[in-house]
């Protein structure tokens, strides 16, 4: 008799599904892989509706209060999350005979969810994206709920069947924090998958016809450093006098409407374009065009450790960028980018960048080789339905 096909359930709260780029590729690898997919995730204002089949994946979305970037918001939006998620994991299981609950973080609150499945039999995998604890600190300091942050990563960790990492660095704090060794694991990459490549869009192109375009795609957090971007426009157009050159900031978050304001202040409007959240297939149109990317994250105790998906993707669009010397952004890309020191380091090599664009390219043809013989998502796929057949057998 032909063994059914088992039930996977994502679970993603910062993030609206599908627009979670690692959730969905996660999703698709499963959903390619003859699992039956379930994802639970919060609405956005691209994606609001409450239950929808998404190419073959039953979505469950509920609504949720989302934080402008203080303590007391983050505390509310986590705790409206976690009472909405918790139930409506329970009830899925219970419906749908899941057999695996895959949970993306941050936060890392799930420690209970997992205890109360092991009663139903349901293996679990902690996908840690990013370091709760150190996102934390950096935004309020250390103290008394840095300490709680930590303790729960700690028995997320613990009572998960299995870990899912985003790199070397990851696994390694792990080990080092709550000696961290006996439990399967994988580093899946956040790498693109085959298909992410720079599309022409002749509307775009017109638009920004005759400039030079230095882009920015990513969130915009209090913790992502647009500001650096709007510093470099700045001394770019009034220090060095280069007003040919246009500054796109593709994408959104909670520090997008100070930053926008930042550049009206500092009289740039005409010179900085906000796009707002735009489709993948948009963000492409735009890499597309790009003549130098940037990487504004500075060093700050987390950002050393992360893996960032915006260089992954400029690597694949074949763009040179432009990023702060982190340890793990330069172990991943060596010299498929140029790494700045200082403020005054960054603007000098941002327009050495600008004036060599064969540098450029070649910086580009290295990043796009290094994406497809190590870290395309293919490759990433590989490893996470052995690490589900690990934990299935």
């Amino acid at each position: 008799m032909k063994e059914k096909n088992k039930n996977i359930l994502l679970i993603v709260q910062n993030n609206s599904f599908p627009f979670d780029k690692r959730v969905q590729k996660e999703a698709r690898s499963l959903k390619r892989n003859n699992y039956n997919v379930f994802v639970i995730s919060p609405t956005s204002k691209s994606e609001n509706k409450k239950d929808e089949i998404w190419e073959g994946i039953n979505v469950r979305r509920y609504y949720d209060y989302k934080s402008s970037g203080s303590l007391s918001g983050y505390l509310l939006e986590y705790l409206s999350s976690m009472i909405k998620i918790y139930f409506l994991a329970i009830k899925s299981v219970i419906k749908n005979k899941i057999d695996v609950v895959h949970v993306a973080n941050p936060p890392d609150f799930f420690w209970l969810l997992f205890i109360l499945l092991k009663l139903f039999n349901v293996r679990t995998i902690y996908d840690q994206h990013d370091l709760s604890p150190e996102l934390f600190s950096i935004k309020f300091n250390k103290g008394f709920l840095y300490k709680i942050l930590a303790f729960n990563e700690k028995l997320t960790v613990s009572f998960a069947d299995a870990v899912i990492v985003a790199n070397s660095s990851f696994i390694k704090r792990l080990q080092e924090k709550w000696n961290f060794r006996k439990k399967p694991y994988k580093i899946i990459f956040n790498g693109p998958e085959a298909s992410f490549n720079p599309k022409s869009n002749k509307e775009i192109q017109n638009k920004f016809e005759g400039k030079k375009i230095a882009l920015f795609v990513g969130l915009m957090s209090t913790d992502d450093n647009v500001e650096v971007v709007i510093n470099l426009a700045k001394e770019i157009i009034y220090t060095h006098g280069l007003k040919d050159v246009m500054f796109i900031l593709v994408g959104d978050g909670d520090s997008r409407e100070k930053m926008e304001i930042l550049s009206q202040e500092l009289n740039l409007s005409q010179y900085i374009y906000f796009t707002g959240i735009v489709s993948h297939d948009v963000v492409q149109e735009y890499l597309h065009i790009a003549d130098v990317c940037l990487t504004p994250d500075l060093p700050n105790g987390l950002n050393e450790h992360l893996t960032l998906i915006k260089v992954l993707e400029y690597m694949k669009a074949k763009k040179a960028f432009l990023a702060f010397d982190l340890a793990e952004t330069k172990r991943l890309a060596k010299n498929a980018g140029t790494y700045a020191n200082s403020m005054e380091d960054y603007v000098d090599k941002f327009i050495y960048l600008l004036s060599n664009p064969e540098e450029a390219s070649k910086m580009g043809e290295l990043g796009y080789k290094l994406i497809n013989e190590n870290y395309s998502w293919e490759f990433q796929e590989k490893k996470i339905i052995q690490l589900y057949e690990e934990i299935l057998s």
